[in-house]
């Protein structure tokens, strides 16, 4: 007899409604729509609506001319292949032809939901299918879902415990029980790590970025331990090994200046974005901090300074100056978002962080810590991405105005949504990215807490 799948989600799941015409940024523009096979061989029996521009008012596909430029006979001929994978052929403007002006559905309002390819009906949900249990989780390259971040705490339910909903309370006093749980089932190890460090990640005495490294030196020597056990990963996330840990990190960062991280972070949102730029996506958002972004980097970079708190003030160095005082400005105001952000890296920890892919062909146990070494990677870049994206919007904003104010929470959304759907690679494609961009693909802690 199969055993029906334990469905588990966030707290805040069940809260998630499309704004349609309401949204800010509509996800039927300026990313790849794709359409499933099944989709495609209902749409090339199915005539555009009437509402299509250039389409007139028909009653059988073979009273469609096909003569004019812009109405196709079906509505497969609005679909093409990009990156072997079919999708919605977008408009001049990289919009999807099917979006009316006022931001909703062509084929919803002509034949209802069901006409939509598996994208459309599922984004921004997301599930991921493990042997026993589904994951649900809501992406962030929606700005409704990022509208549900913003005032409270996120809760997500644990793997390895079923009694227990992983929050900033969370503390892991039984070890015992957990432990031997995990000894029941080995693969649930991987799930009692992502929940350590989903609680680390909730810990409010401690910042977002210590969490971040924290969690990532700890992925590490677990990665390169032979023998990981559930005991050893209780070890490392006790709160002894925590103290000493914080402590050894501390005096680590210290020997990195925060303009090092400023100089790094904003060469690594320049390569993130070159092909975005090259197709002209996101052009709204992009054109103006990446041009701030090369025109930081020409200064710098042709007289040779490297920003930071001991430099003097000569030279091109009166501008560096005052880029790192707009700097520790911008930090003071971009620690306000704090518990959303928090909510914003949980979120892609609990969903990006196991794939159910890993389980299934059953590798080896370094593996799936491998991957979830490379995932930590990619959410660091896209926090450092966000980060740095926002303070050069903030930098072309802030003249005259209190620098909270010009850290308004409508700029904060549209950058985590626009970056959050230029970093939603799948993960052959992060795979490649960091092998192509990176001398190697596993890094050391030392460059990780660089960009962080």
């Amino acid at each position: 007899m199969k055993t029906e799948r334990k469905k588990i989600r966030p707290d805040y799941y069940d809260e998630f409604s499309c704004i349609a015409g309401q949204c800010p940024i509509t996800c039927c523009q300026e990313w790849k729509i794709a359409v499933d096979a099944d989709t495609n061989r209902r749409w090339k029996k199915v005539l555009p609506p009437d509402t299509m521009p250039g389409c007139a008012k028909s009653q059988s596909l073979d009273q469609v001319s096909g003569d004019s430029k812009n109405c196709g006979k079906n509505l497969s001929t609005y679909t093409c292949m990009k990156d072997g994978i079919r999708v919605i052929r977008l408009d001049e403007e990289h919009r999807c032809p099917f979006l009316a002006k006022d931001k909703l559905c062509r084929l919803v309002l002509s034949y209802g939901d069901s006409i939509l390819s598996e994208t459309c009906t599922t984004f921004p949900r997301e599930v991921h299918r493990f042997a026993d249990h589904e994951e649900d989780t809501l992406m962030p390259g929606c700005p409704a879902v990022i509208d549900l971040w913003r005032h409270k705490e996120i809760t997500f339910p644990s793997v390895v415990h079923s009694n227990a909903g992983i929050s900033s309370e969370n503390t892991w006093t039984n070890v015992s029980e957990h432990t031997m749980c995990v000894e029941k089932d080995e693969k649930k190890m991987m799930f009692l790590i992502r929940e350590h460090i989903l609680a680390l990640l909730g810990d409010h005495t401690v910042s977002i970025e210590e969490a971040l490294l924290e969690s990532f030196y700890i992925l590490l020597e677990l990665y390169k331990n032979q023998s990981v056990t559930p005991e050893l990963v209780e070890e490392y996330f006790s709160p002894e090994t925590l103290l000493q840990l914080r402590t050894a990190i501390t005096q680590a960062k210290s020997t990195i200046s925060s303009l090092e991280t400023w100089e790094e972070c904003n060469e690594l949102l320049q390569d993130l974005a070159v092909n975005y730029r090259k197709e002209g996506l996101y052009e709204k958002f992009l054109t103006p901090v990446i041009t701030q972004a090369e025109y930081y980097s020409q200064i710098f970079g042709r007289q040779g300074i490297h920003v930071g708190e001991d430099m003097d003030a000569t030279k091109g160095e009166n501008e560096a100056r005052q880029l790192w005082d707009r700097w520790r400005q911008f930090r003071n105001a971009f620690a306000s978002y704090e518990p959303l952000l928090r909510n914003f890296l949980r979120n892609e920890v609990f969903s990006d962080l196991i794939l159910p892919e890993n389980f299934e062909t059953e590798p080896e146990e370094a593996d799936n810590l491998e991957h979830m070494v490379l995932q930590m990677q990619w959410i660091a870049i896209a926090y450092a991405a966000i980060r740095q994206s926002l303070f050069l919007k903030w930098c072309l904003d802030a003249d005259g105005i209190p620098a909270e104010e010009a850290l308004d929470y409508e700029m904060v959304r549209e950058y985590m949504v626009v970056i959050s759907r230029m970093t939603g690679y799948e993960d052959e494609d992060i795979r490649e990215y960091l092998e192509n961009s990176f001398a190697e693909l596993i890094w050391d802690w030392g460059y990780f807490a660089l960009i962080i």
